[in-house]
């Protein structure tokens, strides 16, 4: 249902003391801050604050938003329709900087859904004892925070399995359960028993087992989280969960993927994604798939790549896609 944004009105702002104020332990404080009603029905203020136990911000409320702030607050006058848009806690966002966007460059699509991990995602000493071949998994990584790095290798799932955590998926294809060996088909039966083929999302599969398939991609991007690495090089090879999101270059040139990498962990390039995600607040960002591919990659940094420094007719093989991502080898 489309809104009516002539009908809402903005009551006050609600600004949580954060970095930039000092808490006791045990205190979580906030401060409502009615609007003027000369813009309430139109827009409202939109502030940063940049310094801890500043003043500023209780100068500004109290002269009734007419002061002008010179340090220690950004203030913004914004458009209601245009904040319930973006998103009340993102900045107002700035004109298109950028001829290109990531979706020139990659194709994105979400990480696989098991529709019930704790069936489907093992760890290693669950795989020894449902005796299932290991021809049946490939290695995965189902949470964001299972990745410190910027990178995944072999170390990586090395250090994990000794953790105990899942890095064994259970990659099923549409088979008759008959054909599989008798260990895989105990353990399908006891899905079964549990009821999986009625839980929601496996419903929708024929047959019920079967589980979505991925190239495993280059690389990785962690969909949501305060992280500043969140594009991940996914060295190991691994099948991502829904934390992430699979990043699919559309060249397989080594020499273009080298420096699209470099593009990727550019800082320039992650601070953009505060212009295309969802804040949740204290720095976390979630990043829709699509959205992710609108992503304005800076040109600086394009110009120092030579990536992008081909004749036209090369250029054009970064734009041709021919790939479904969704299936695996």
């Amino acid at each position: 249902m489309a809104l009516d944004f002539s009908k809402l009105c903005v009551g006050c702002g609600h600004c949580f003391y954060s970095r930039c104020f000092s808490i006791p332990k045990g205190r979580h404080e906030s401060t409502d801050f009615p609007y003027p009603k000369r813009i309430a029905k139109t827009g409202f203020w939109w502030v940063k604050c940049h310094e801890p136990q500043t003043e500023t911000l209780k100068l500004w409320v109290r002269s009734g938003f007419e002061m002008n702030p010179v340090n220690g607050l950004t203030v913004t006058q914004r458009n209601l329709s245009e904040g319930l848009k973006t998103g009340l806690s993102r900045p107002l966002p700035t004109e298109k900087t950028s001829n290109y966007i990531l979706g020139d460059f990659v194709q994105i699509v979400r990480g696989v859904a098991t529709g019930a991990n704790e069936f489907f995602f093992m760890t290693a000493e669950q795989v020894n004892k449902t005796g299932i071949p290991a021809r049946y998994f490939t290695r995965a990584i189902g949470r964001t925070r299972d990745v410190s790095t910027e990178e995944i290798t072999q170390t990586t799932l090395e250090l994990l399995e000794s953790k105990g955590r899942p890095t064994f998926l259970l990659a099923l294809n549409g088979d008759s359960i008959e054909s599989f060996p008798q260990s895989l088909k105990d353990y399908l039966r006891k899905g079964e028993t549990l009821k999986l083929p009625q839980k929601p999302l496996i419903s929708q599969r024929k047959p019920w087992y079967k589980t979505e398939q991925r190239i495993a991609p280059l690389f990785l991007f962690a969909y949501l989280g305060r992280r500043n690495t969140r594009f991940i090089r996914n060295t190991a090879g691994i099948i991502p969960l829904t934390g992430f999101l699979c990043v699919y270059p559309k060249s397989d040139d080594q020499e273009c993927i080298d420096h699209l990498w470099k593009i990727l962990s550019h800082a320039d390039t992650v601070a953009n994604l505060a212009m295309i995600g969802k804040s949740y607040g204290d720095g976390a960002i979630k990043v829709e798939p699509r959205s992710l591919e609108r992503l304005p990659i800076p040109e600086n940094i394009i110009d120092k790549n030579i990536i992008f420094q081909q004749s036209t007719q090369e250029q054009m093989r970064l734009f041709e896609s021919k790939t479904d991502y969704k299936k695996t080898r």
